[in-house]
């Protein structure tokens, strides 16, 4: 369980919480899919990576990242619905900005 913890790509935080079985910890962090935004695996991802993050593709217009799981993410478009897309490809292309 420890080496799982250390190789995740995903939050940190929300691996612990998982592990102990609760959905929300102190401080109002919640486990939301969202991730805590502080731990390293977070402070790390690119910011359109970010689970909730609001986005715009150029080719499937806006959405919202749902999740990001190592590589890839999961991102529901308004109007083209679930799409998963690799990281790798959408970040330094340009394909992929979030929104403000």
């Amino acid at each position: 369980m420890v080496r799982e913890y250390l190789e995740t790509s995903g939050c940190r935080w929300l691996a612990l919480l998982a592990y102990f079985g609760q959905t929300d910890g102190p401080s109002g962090h919640t486990n939301d899919g969202k991730g805590c935004g502080h731990c390293d695996n977070c402070e790390r991802a690119p910011s359109p990576a970010r689970a909730g993050a609001a986005v715009r593709h150029v080719e499937f217009g806006d959405g919202e990242v749902v999740s990001c799981d190592g590589g890839t993410l999961t991102v529901l478009f308004d109007d083209r619905g679930y799409r998963t897309l690799a990281v790798d490809l959408v970040g330094p292309t340009g394909l992929l900005q979030r929104r403000r």
